[in-house]
């Protein structure tokens, strides 16, 4: 899986090229802008002449390594112009060395007071690079919006300014690019939203740069190499050798969840899914997954609720708790049954997690005996921390990352872009799944294959990352089939199947 940094971390690691390894600044600025002028030769390799180029340079090293691509794409037989957004700058070291070189060889400037967009074919940003820490305003305002509105191919350059590196937030207005090359890793910003839509297609090119990182510095982002770790069936294997998933979930007129997390167990693989839910479910359940070993509850008879629990979690590899399940008494004394006395692997979710989320003690005591999995949407993330959403988005790497820590928990911090992170620290990033995906069920889905998956694998952290990721390319897969506007839970579960099949391959 490749890993993604934030600014910080790509400061250190530029550093530690050019001041253990020796390699010059002026070296990667060389090697950063052939990157550049290479992806764009490799799209316009016969429309040179018909692309006039626009460079748009701030006064940084970002600047740098885009006049350097400029003077590449004129070797190459384009028609460049330089616009400076700060002509009387001093700039940077590297950026004073390539505006000398384009002047030495006459290239073409001009002033961001007589720029006219609309003449250039392709417009390449390299005004700011993921140092930004202030909104863009003023005159690189200006040029970025100009960029924007202009009928052309707009690349950046590392990344698109006004993106922050970090946690890929608009800093006032940023550039919208259809092209991002960027180097050596990709960066933090150009994977989450609303950074990630001004990124366009992401070009990650080696120049050079070198670090020794930790395992827990930076993110992974989750790619099919995640299913080295994937559980291959056994020749001479039973129901016995694929475990036995315990789902708890579904009440009055809330049976969509035990169906959907019960059959997305099934076909992950697991050997035998058991069905703890309200007795009022048995006949849909019996028509809809005949397959389903069912437990069935009066939630009226607590006592005999309590026996059927405790044997239930006997049996189980793994248990799924929350779907649908209510937040009465009862199921309060659920979900704490379930903590106290679980043997096995805990998936968490939905009304299972606003529960917990009152009790906290609750998941403290489970944590330090077992392995506990919780996959909250941002409403119950920010129950379970007491920050509002808008508080989550601001910092969410660092928010799921210290909660898994804190908590001793594997935490699928579900949205746009999932993030899972795991008790030593890791954090993995799924960019698989669309906007069709948001919409009710879905989420029990994904409980319900991680659950699957980790009566499997006994590897609870394995299994959620894995999920995550099978969960997305299914979703992706219906999208295909079905287009994202009328998507329904209960589509996500036939993928399962052809994503399966293209894994044991």
């Amino acid at each position: 899986m490749k890993r993604i940094l934030d600014a910080a971390l790509m400061k250190r690691a530029d550093s530690y090229t050019i001041e253990t390894i020796g390699i010059p600044s002026l070296t990667l600025m060389e090697r950063a802008a052939f990157a550049t002028a290479d992806e764009i030769r490799k799209r316009f390799c016969d429309r040179q002449d018909e692309s006039r180029v626009l460079i748009l340079a701030g006064c940084g090293n970002n600047g740098g390594d885009g006049i350097a691509a400029g003077r590449i794409l004129e070797e190459y037989g384009f028609d460049v112009t330089i616009c400076l957004a700060r002509e009387d700058a001093t700039g940077s070291d590297g950026y004073r060395a390539q505006l000398s070189y384009a002047k030495n060889l006459g290239m073409a400037f001009v002033s961001v007071s007589e720029v006219s967009f609309a003449d250039y074919g392709i417009i390449i940003d390299a005004i700011f690079g993921i140092g930004l820490s202030r909104d863009v305003t003023g005159i690189e305002a200006r040029l970025i919006e100009g960029a924007n509105a202009a009928h052309a191919y707009r690349v950046a350059v590392d990344i698109a300014s006004g993106v922050s590196a970090d946690r890929g937030l608009i800093m006032g207005c940023a550039f919208r690019a259809g092209l991002t090359v960027t180097f050596a890793y990709g960066k933090a910003g150009q994977y989450f939203y609303p950074g990630a839509s001004c990124t366009g297609e992401l070009e990650i090119r080696p120049i050079g740069i070198s670090m020794p990182l930790l395992h827990e510095e930076g993110l992974f982002l989750l790619d099919r190499s995640a299913f080295h770790s994937f559980p291959c069936r056994k020749q001479g294997g039973n129901k016995g050798t694929y475990g036995r998933v315990l789902v708890i979930a579904g009440s009055q007129n809330m049976y969509g969840a035990c169906r959907f997390c019960a059959e997305a167990a099934y076909r992950s693989g697991a050997g035998l899914v058991e069905v703890m839910t309200d007795r009022v479910n048995r006949d849909l359940l019996m028509k809809d997954l005949p397959e389903a070993v069912m437990s069935l509850y009066d939630p009226d008879d607590a006592n005999e609720t309590v026996k059927l629990l405790n044997e239930a979690l006997d049996r189980a590899d793994a248990v799924l708790v929350g779907p649908g399940l209510g937040r009465t008494e009862l199921s309060k004394e659920i979900v704490r049954i379930t903590l106290r006395k679980a043997s096995c692997p805990v998936i968490i979710d939905a009304d299972g997690l606003r529960i917990v989320s009152e009790e906290m003690a609750l998941l403290e005591t489970a944590a330090n005996r077992i392995p506990v999995v919780l996959t909250p949407h941002p409403g119950e993330l920010g129950g379970l921390t007491g920050l509002s959403i808008e508080a989550l988005h601001h910092d969410r790497v660092k928010i799921v990352r210290d909660f898994a820590r804190e908590h001793h928990v594997i935490l699928a911090a579900k949205d746009a872009r999932t993030l899972v992170a795991l008790p030593d620290g890791r954090v993995f990033l799924n960019c698989t799944g669309n906007d069709g995906m948001g919409t009710g069920g879905t989420g029990d889905v994904l409980a319900g294959l991680i659950a699957g998956l980790t009566a499997q694998t006994k590897d609870p952290a394995v299994s959620t990352y894995t999920g995550v990721l099978l969960h997305g390319m299914m979703g992706d897969k219906a999208r295909t089939r079905l287009g994202e506007r009328s998507l329904l839970a209960g589509d996500l579960l036939p993928e399962i199947a052809s994503v399966m099949k293209e894994l044991d391959k």
